[in-house]
């Protein structure tokens, strides 16, 4: 499996823009999941109407920019290296006998570039 240069960079871009139009998407509902989390009585509909009163539209997408960095980073960092990475591990490091990647090469990418990449961008933001 051969893996151009434009390939990498297709990955990269459509795998951040992905994560960043999820990120979009799912930000009202996890500030709404936070908000309850905090509020004292627990219902969500008395969250839901606290949250529209104090702050409208804008109040559901609070924390909308530092989401968009970190997809835009990890997201795009992570498809943009797995295929050339894959490619790496089924070439060097565990030559299979046709020379395509097998599933124990694409499980070996995937988690190196979990453990690798994902680690330092992750655990920051978590504690």
């Amino acid at each position: 499996m051969k893996s151009s240069y434009r390939t990498q960079y297709i990955n990269f871009f459509t795998g951040g823009a992905a994560s960043i139009t999820a990120e979009i998407c799912t930000i009202p509902l996890d500030t709404l999941k936070v908000r309850l989390q905090q509020d004292s009585n627990g219902k969500l509909t008395s969250c839901f109407k606290n949250l529209w009163k104090h702050g409208g539209v804008k109040g559901f997408y609070k924390g909308l920019v530092p989401g968009i960095w970190r997809q835009g980073i990890y997201s795009s960092t992570k498809m943009g290296i797995y295929g050339p990475l894959r490619n790496v591990v089924s070439k060097k490091c565990l030559p299979s006998k046709d020379g395509k990647p097998t599933i124990i090469h694409r499980i070996i990418a995937g988690g190196t570039q979990l453990e690798v990449l994902g680690r330092p961008f992750l655990i920051p933001l978590t504690y």
